[in-house]
Protein backbone atom coordinates (compact mmCIF):
# COMPACT_ATOMS: atom_id res chain seq x y z
CA UNK A 1 0.00 0.00 0.00
CA UNK A 2 1.39 3.63 -0.89
CA UNK A 3 -0.60 7.04 -0.35
CA UNK A 4 -0.10 8.95 -3.40
CA UNK A 5 -2.10 11.95 -2.30
CA UNK A 6 -1.77 13.69 0.31
CA UNK A 7 2.15 13.11 0.60
CA UNK A 8 2.50 10.75 3.19
CA UNK A 9 5.04 11.38 5.94
CA UNK A 10 7.38 8.78 4.99
CA UNK A 11 7.68 4.77 4.20
CA UNK A 12 9.68 1.96 6.25
CA UNK A 13 8.75 -1.17 4.97
CA UNK A 14 9.64 -3.15 7.55
CA UNK A 15 7.84 -1.27 9.82
CA UNK A 16 4.44 -0.54 7.62
CA UNK A 17 2.04 -3.37 9.98
CA UNK A 18 3.08 -0.70 13.12
CA UNK A 19 0.06 1.14 14.62
CA UNK A 20 -0.59 3.57 13.97
CA UNK A 21 1.30 5.00 11.08
CA UNK A 22 3.63 2.58 9.81
CA UNK A 23 6.48 3.16 12.69
CA UNK A 24 6.76 7.10 11.75
CA UNK A 25 4.79 8.30 14.39
CA UNK A 26 6.23 12.06 14.43
CA UNK A 27 4.49 14.74 12.42
CA UNK A 28 6.79 15.88 9.20
CA UNK A 29 6.09 19.48 8.85
CA UNK A 30 7.51 19.13 5.13
CA UNK A 31 4.81 17.03 4.07
CA UNK A 32 2.00 18.96 5.72
CA UNK A 33 -1.19 19.42 2.55
CA UNK A 34 -3.85 21.38 2.93
CA UNK A 35 -7.18 18.82 2.72
CA UNK A 36 -10.62 19.83 2.00
CA UNK A 37 -13.31 19.25 4.76
CA UNK A 38 -15.78 17.06 3.00
CA UNK A 39 -14.33 16.87 -0.50
CA UNK A 40 -10.98 15.48 -0.20
CA UNK A 41 -10.00 13.00 -2.20
CA UNK A 42 -7.41 10.18 -1.17
CA UNK A 43 -5.52 8.44 -3.35
CA UNK A 44 -3.66 4.89 -2.78
CA UNK A 45 -1.63 2.57 -4.86
CA UNK A 46 -1.98 -1.28 -3.92
CA UNK A 47 0.63 -3.84 -5.30
CA UNK A 48 -1.46 -6.88 -4.20
CA UNK A 49 -3.60 -8.41 -1.51
CA UNK A 50 -7.08 -8.54 -0.96
CA UNK A 51 -8.39 -6.67 2.32
CA UNK A 52 -10.44 -3.59 3.32
CA UNK A 53 -9.52 -0.07 3.08
CA UNK A 54 -10.71 2.14 5.79
CA UNK A 55 -9.96 5.88 6.22
CA UNK A 56 -9.48 7.46 9.56
CA UNK A 57 -8.61 11.09 11.16
CA UNK A 58 -7.07 12.26 14.37
CA UNK A 59 -6.45 15.64 15.27
CA UNK A 60 -3.44 17.14 16.76
CA UNK A 61 -4.99 18.11 20.38
CA UNK A 62 -6.24 14.35 21.20
CA UNK A 63 -4.62 11.96 18.96
CA UNK A 64 -7.53 9.62 18.92
CA UNK A 65 -8.47 7.95 15.51
CA UNK A 66 -12.20 8.27 14.17
CA UNK A 67 -13.56 6.71 11.06
CA UNK A 68 -13.68 9.08 8.27
CA UNK A 69 -14.91 6.77 5.26
CA UNK A 70 -16.91 3.72 4.19
CA UNK A 71 -15.19 0.55 4.09
CA UNK A 72 -13.72 -0.12 0.59
CA UNK A 73 -13.29 -4.13 -0.22
CA UNK A 74 -10.77 -4.70 -2.23
CA UNK A 75 -9.31 -7.72 -4.18
CA UNK A 76 -6.02 -6.52 -6.07
CA UNK A 77 -5.21 -7.80 -9.23
CA UNK A 78 -1.34 -9.20 -10.21
CA UNK A 79 0.13 -5.95 -11.22
CA UNK A 80 -1.46 -3.14 -8.90
CA UNK A 81 -4.17 -1.00 -8.80
CA UNK A 82 -5.17 2.36 -8.10
CA UNK A 83 -7.47 3.26 -5.69
CA UNK A 84 -9.82 6.70 -4.49
CA UNK A 85 -11.15 7.40 -1.50
CA UNK A 86 -13.75 10.27 -0.67
CA UNK A 87 -13.28 10.98 3.04
CA UNK A 88 -15.67 13.04 5.38
CA UNK A 89 -13.67 14.78 7.82
CA UNK A 90 -16.35 16.44 9.72
CA UNK A 91 -17.08 12.67 10.68
CA UNK A 92 -14.85 13.14 12.72
CA UNK A 93 -15.91 16.80 14.08
CA UNK A 94 -12.73 18.21 12.08
CA UNK A 95 -12.92 22.12 11.36
CA UNK A 96 -11.27 24.29 8.75
CA UNK A 97 -8.00 25.41 10.64
CA UNK A 98 -7.73 21.65 12.21
CA UNK A 99 -3.97 20.21 12.14
CA UNK A 100 -4.75 16.57 12.05
CA UNK A 101 -3.38 13.30 10.82
CA UNK A 102 -5.23 11.47 7.94
CA UNK A 103 -4.57 7.47 8.86
CA UNK A 104 -4.95 4.89 5.88
CA UNK A 105 -5.59 0.83 7.60
CA UNK A 106 -5.82 -1.84 4.96
CA UNK A 107 -7.29 -4.95 7.09
CA UNK A 108 -5.67 -7.51 5.14
CA UNK A 109 -7.94 -11.48 4.51
CA UNK A 110 -7.52 -13.96 6.33
CA UNK A 111 -6.44 -12.12 9.31
CA UNK A 112 -3.07 -11.51 8.50
CA UNK A 113 -2.55 -8.65 10.27
CA UNK A 114 -2.77 -4.91 8.56
CA UNK A 115 -0.68 -2.24 6.87
CA UNK A 116 -0.83 1.50 8.32
CA UNK A 117 0.52 4.85 6.30
CA UNK A 118 -0.08 8.38 7.47
CA UNK A 119 -0.66 12.01 5.95
CA UNK A 120 -0.34 15.15 8.33
CA UNK A 121 -2.90 17.82 6.96
CA UNK A 122 -4.62 20.86 7.76
CA UNK A 123 -8.26 21.34 7.11
CA UNK A 124 -9.89 23.71 4.69
CA UNK A 125 -13.28 24.57 3.65
CA UNK A 126 -14.52 22.99 0.75
CA UNK A 127 -15.57 26.49 -0.40
CA UNK A 128 -12.21 27.88 -1.35
CA UNK A 129 -11.65 24.92 -3.82
CA UNK A 130 -11.89 25.78 -7.24
CA UNK A 131 -10.99 24.40 -10.67
CA UNK A 132 -7.99 27.16 -10.84
CA UNK A 133 -6.99 27.61 -6.88
CA UNK A 134 -7.83 23.64 -6.19
CA UNK A 135 -5.04 21.90 -7.78
CA UNK A 136 -7.43 20.78 -10.98
CA UNK A 137 -4.80 20.13 -13.46
CA UNK A 138 -5.37 19.26 -16.72
CA UNK A 139 -6.17 20.93 -19.68
CA UNK A 140 -6.55 20.21 -23.17
CA UNK A 141 -2.87 20.22 -24.67
CA UNK A 142 -2.01 22.92 -27.09
CA UNK A 143 1.64 20.46 -27.90
CA UNK A 144 2.01 17.16 -27.35
CA UNK A 145 5.27 15.26 -28.03
CA UNK A 146 5.00 12.42 -28.10
CA UNK A 147 1.26 13.07 -28.77
CA UNK A 148 -1.37 11.88 -26.23
CA UNK A 149 -4.39 9.71 -27.42
CA UNK A 150 -6.65 13.11 -26.98
CA UNK A 151 -7.52 15.30 -24.57
CA UNK A 152 -11.37 16.33 -23.49
CA UNK A 153 -11.21 18.40 -20.11
CA UNK A 154 -14.07 17.19 -18.94
CA UNK A 155 -13.33 13.37 -19.48
CA UNK A 156 -9.60 13.94 -18.06
CA UNK A 157 -11.17 12.30 -14.51
CA UNK A 158 -12.19 9.11 -16.11
CA UNK A 159 -9.92 6.55 -15.42
CA UNK A 160 -7.50 5.15 -17.26
CA UNK A 161 -7.07 7.84 -19.69
CA UNK A 162 -9.27 10.40 -19.97
CA UNK A 163 -11.82 8.79 -21.90
CA UNK A 164 -8.94 7.54 -24.47
CA UNK A 165 -9.03 3.82 -23.87
CA UNK A 166 -8.34 2.47 -27.12
CA UNK A 167 -4.98 2.82 -29.42
CA UNK A 168 -4.10 5.80 -31.21
CA UNK A 169 -1.81 4.38 -34.01
CA UNK A 170 -1.62 7.15 -36.24
CA UNK A 171 0.43 8.72 -32.85
CA UNK A 172 2.51 6.09 -31.53
CA UNK A 173 5.82 7.41 -31.05
CA UNK A 174 9.23 5.78 -29.84
CA UNK A 175 10.61 6.17 -26.64
CA UNK A 176 13.45 4.93 -24.62
CA UNK A 177 13.56 1.51 -22.47
CA UNK A 178 15.11 3.72 -19.93
CA UNK A 179 16.12 7.26 -19.16
CA UNK A 180 13.43 8.45 -21.06
CA UNK A 181 11.75 12.15 -19.93
CA UNK A 182 8.40 13.07 -19.58
CA UNK A 183 7.71 16.85 -19.56
CA UNK A 184 4.72 18.50 -18.29
CA UNK A 185 3.57 22.04 -18.61
CA UNK A 186 1.05 22.96 -15.57
CA UNK A 187 -0.42 26.15 -14.55
CA UNK A 188 -1.19 26.14 -11.37
CA UNK A 189 -2.12 23.61 -9.30
CA UNK A 190 -0.87 21.36 -6.28
CA UNK A 191 -0.37 17.37 -6.37
CA UNK A 192 1.38 14.61 -6.94
CA UNK A 193 2.53 13.75 -10.34
CA UNK A 194 3.45 9.79 -11.61
CA UNK A 195 4.01 7.61 -14.53
CA UNK A 196 2.56 4.09 -14.96
CA UNK A 197 3.27 1.59 -18.31
CA UNK A 198 1.08 -1.16 -19.35
CA UNK A 199 1.75 -3.61 -22.09
CA UNK A 200 -1.35 -3.83 -23.14
CA UNK A 201 -2.32 -1.10 -25.82
CA UNK A 202 -6.38 -0.87 -25.98
CA UNK A 203 -6.51 -0.71 -21.74
CA UNK A 204 -9.42 -0.48 -19.53
CA UNK A 205 -9.94 -0.05 -15.58
CA UNK A 206 -8.82 -3.74 -15.08
CA UNK A 207 -5.94 -3.31 -16.78
CA UNK A 208 -2.35 -3.66 -14.80
CA UNK A 209 -0.25 -0.81 -14.48
CA UNK A 210 2.99 -0.61 -13.10
CA UNK A 211 4.57 2.49 -12.26
CA UNK A 212 7.77 3.70 -14.01
CA UNK A 213 8.59 6.95 -12.20
CA UNK A 214 8.75 8.33 -8.60
CA UNK A 215 5.89 10.29 -7.10
CA UNK A 216 7.00 14.02 -7.50
CA UNK A 217 4.59 16.28 -5.26
CA UNK A 218 4.07 19.73 -6.63
CA UNK A 219 3.50 23.04 -6.09
CA UNK A 220 2.93 25.37 -8.75
CA UNK A 221 2.78 29.27 -9.08
CA UNK A 222 0.10 30.88 -10.47
CA UNK A 223 2.58 32.10 -13.24
CA UNK A 224 3.03 28.55 -14.16
CA UNK A 225 5.91 25.45 -14.14
CA UNK A 226 7.49 22.88 -16.48
CA UNK A 227 7.83 19.92 -14.44
CA UNK A 228 10.42 16.97 -16.32
CA UNK A 229 10.02 13.25 -14.94
CA UNK A 230 12.93 10.94 -15.72
CA UNK A 231 11.01 7.30 -16.93
CA UNK A 232 12.40 4.17 -16.62
CA UNK A 233 9.96 1.54 -18.65
CA UNK A 234 12.78 -0.87 -17.41
CA UNK A 235 10.80 -1.26 -13.80
CA UNK A 236 7.68 -2.69 -15.77
CA UNK A 237 9.85 -4.77 -18.03
CA UNK A 238 9.44 -3.24 -20.72
CA UNK A 239 10.84 -5.12 -23.79
CA UNK A 240 12.63 -3.00 -26.86
CA UNK A 241 10.42 -3.00 -29.90
CA UNK A 242 7.08 -3.57 -28.27
CA UNK A 243 4.49 -0.94 -28.06
CA UNK A 244 2.42 0.14 -24.79
CA UNK A 245 0.64 2.89 -22.94
CA UNK A 246 2.29 5.58 -20.81
CA UNK A 247 -0.23 6.76 -18.13
CA UNK A 248 0.00 9.96 -16.56
CA UNK A 249 -1.41 10.50 -13.10
CA UNK A 250 -2.08 13.61 -11.57
CA UNK A 251 -3.58 12.92 -7.96
CA UNK A 252 -5.26 16.27 -6.40
CA UNK A 253 -6.92 16.80 -2.95
CA UNK A 254 -10.07 16.90 -5.07
CA UNK A 255 -9.65 14.22 -8.03
CA UNK A 256 -7.11 12.03 -9.79
CA UNK A 257 -6.83 13.20 -13.54
CA UNK A 258 -5.43 10.96 -16.51
CA UNK A 259 -3.73 11.38 -19.68
CA UNK A 260 -2.07 8.21 -21.78
CA UNK A 261 0.15 8.07 -24.53
CA UNK A 262 1.17 5.07 -27.01
CA UNK A 263 4.49 4.49 -27.07
CA UNK A 264 7.06 2.24 -28.95
CA UNK A 265 9.56 0.58 -27.05
CA UNK A 266 13.31 1.71 -28.34
CA UNK A 267 16.88 1.01 -26.92
CA UNK A 268 18.00 3.02 -23.76
CA UNK A 269 19.64 6.55 -24.40
CA UNK A 270 23.47 6.58 -22.83
CA UNK A 271 24.57 9.26 -19.77
CA UNK A 272 27.88 10.95 -19.80
CA UNK A 273 28.61 12.90 -17.14
CA UNK A 274 30.02 17.04 -17.38
CA UNK A 275 32.62 18.13 -15.92
CA UNK A 276 30.69 19.82 -13.37
CA UNK A 277 29.41 16.39 -12.15
CA UNK A 278 25.82 16.98 -13.12
CA UNK A 279 24.55 14.23 -15.79
CA UNK A 280 23.59 15.50 -19.34
CA UNK A 281 20.51 13.59 -20.68
CA UNK A 282 21.62 13.30 -24.04
CA UNK A 283 18.48 13.00 -26.81
CA UNK A 284 15.89 12.24 -24.26
CA UNK A 285 12.40 12.19 -25.91
CA UNK A 286 10.11 14.12 -23.72
CA UNK A 287 6.09 13.66 -23.10
CA UNK A 288 4.65 17.59 -23.53
CA UNK A 289 1.33 17.39 -21.67
CA UNK A 290 -0.08 20.89 -20.37
CA UNK A 291 -1.94 21.33 -17.01
CA UNK A 292 -4.38 23.52 -15.08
Amino acid sequence: MHVNYPPPRGYDNGLVGAYPCGGLSSINASTITTFPLTKGNVSLRFGDGDGTLTLYFANNSNGTFIQVSDNETLSVPAGGQNVTVKPDLSKANATVGTLGVLQAVFARANNNGSWYACSDISVISDDSLDKKSGGIPFAVPQSVEPPARGTVEVQEPNPPCGGFNAVNSAKITNFPVSHGQATANFEDGDGTLIYYFSSSSNVTNATSFIQVSDPQSLTIPNSGKQVTTLIDLSRAKAVIGTSGVLQSVFNTSTETWYQCADIKISGAINMSPCTDGILLLIGLVSVLTYFI
